[in-house]
């Protein structure tokens, strides 16, 4: 009976603390799930103009939490209850895996991210890059083969993205002129039946 009280209040503790920061640029926070991320909705959340708080991946320790210090109150919270977080320089990240991986374009529904491994400056790794249809589909590698797997029996979408892309290299080719990835303009042309 203890523990149930405890879970509880624990909940309840946990949803006050829970802020929605919608839109804005200059905001930092957790994102606790895909729909939150989709919805723009912050845990935690701070108007970076006005407000300070930190956000440790733990990262270096290979921790499998990260810690969120928030109003003076540090918060663990397990990286595998987590969908990612968004800092105040406006970038967004998601958290597979214990790695969090830079959401590229976060505003699209065909999601590319990179993550870039610490290396030593003489032997340099490369970065690796995912993609996900949705903020819920699974992370998959970006390669030309699994982007086809998106409309496994569209044979036309398959034909257009070896027109378009020689190389898994250049399925992140950027079109400046729709700031927008090509790969994705090319996803939107196929989803809405174009």
């Amino acid at each position: 009976m203890k523990k149930i009280f405890l879970n509880l209040m624990m909940s309840i503790i946990f949803v006050s603390i829970s802020v929605v920061t919608k839109g804005q640029k200059d905001s930092s926070g957790v994102y606790m799930t895909s729909a939150d991320f989709s919805n723009k909705k912050l845990t935690y959340g701070i108007n970076c103009k006005k407000e300070r708080h930190k956000i440790k991946l733990n990262s270096f320790f290979n921790r499998d939490y990260i810690t969120v210090i928030h109003e003076g109150i540090k918060y663990n919270i397990s990286k595998d209850s987590v969908f990612g977080f968004k800092t105040c320089n406006s970038s967004s990240y998601r958290i597979a895996d214990k790695i969090d991986y830079t959401i590229l374009n976060t505003d699209d529904s065909l999601l590319l991210y990179e993550f870039m491994p610490i290396s030593a400056p003489k032997n340099p790794q490369l970065a690796v890059h995912k993609f996900s249809k949705g903020a819920d589909g699974p992370m998959l590698d970006l390669t030309i083969e699994n982007v086809k797997e998106i409309f496994p029996e569209n044979h036309l979408f398959h034909d257009e993205v070896d027109n378009t892309f020689r190389s898994n290299n250049s399925l992140l080719s950027y079109d400046r002129y729709h700031k927008q990835y090509k790969l994705v303009r090319l996803f939107i042309k196929y989803t809405n039946g174009n």
